[in-house]
């Protein structure tokens, strides 16, 4: 089954964020449910991104300070 990541449209255009930002953002949208809730450990997330779980917990740090 085809897994779909739903991402706010002003977080593309965004130009502060990085890519791996990005990619992080829309990992976690994988993970989410119909009730806007997910719990992928940040290892998960660094799993499917070929990145460390440190990096992944920066990223989402920079994405909660950019709101």
């Amino acid at each position: 089954m085809a897994r779909y990541s739903v991402i706010p449209a002003s977080a593309v255009v965004d130009s502060r964020l990085s890519l791996r930002e990005l990619s992080v953002l829309a990992a976690i949208g994988i993970h989410t449910d119909r009730n806007g809730w997910c719990y992928p450990s940040s290892e998960r997330i660094g799993e499917m991104l070929g990145i460390q779980g440190p990096m992944v917990r920066k990223s989402i740090a920079e994405l909660a300070k950019l709101g």
